[in-house]
């Protein structure tokens, strides 16, 4: 796996990433990941309530779902949060490898954002207004606003473990 993904990342112009990692690491990327992957999995099911119980909100939706929809309604305030527990953790010293991994990881949401706000995008574009608000366009593009705002927190954590340049001659 780590073969596959440092060959990508040399074709991409990457060739500085390192995806070797020490199961301390490991465990550190997943404690850092804990609130913006429940934070966006409150998202996915916020939206996926949304659609399935569209017109009928509160008054079909059995109990259980009421509340589970209740607690995912707090997600959009979470975001803010999940990205700042992400550039906190920043702050510290990350490895090569680590950086590496939340970069991965960073560039996966951008992807998916990018791909869904787009979506929701020619939703509008093509169909029209109400035709895009049927399919539930704005669904797509808030959960792509909720990826894209995570991947700001990963992209920092790996700007920050990568190495700065050669420190000048100029220097005292």
């Amino acid at each position: 796996m780590n073969a596959y993904l440092q060959s990508v990342a040399a074709y991409f112009g990457l060739s500085r990433l390192d995806f070797r990692l020490e199961e301390d690491s490991w465990k550190r990327i997943v404690r850092v990941s804990i609130l913006p992957t429940v934070v966006f999995a409150a998202t996915l099911i916020q939206v996926s309530l949304q659609i399935k119980f569209a017109e009928s909100m509160p008054l079909e939706m059995p109990e259980f779902w009421q509340r589970v929809e209740s607690i995912s309604d707090l997600a959009p305030a979470l975001v803010p949060l999940a990205v700042a527990a992400v550039f906190a953790s920043g702050l510290r010293p990350w490895s090569r490898a680590e950086g590496s991994w939340m970069f991965l990881i960073g560039a996966a949401l951008a992807a998916v954002s990018l791909g869904l706000v787009l979506s929701a995008a020619f939703m509008y574009a093509l169909l029209g207004r109400e035709d895009a608000h049927l399919l539930r366009a704005y669904t797509w593009a808030f959960v792509g606003y909720v990826a894209g705002f995570l991947a700001v927190g990963y992209f920092f954590v790996a700007y920050r473990s990568m190495p700065t340049g050669q420190a000048s001659d100029a220097s005292p």
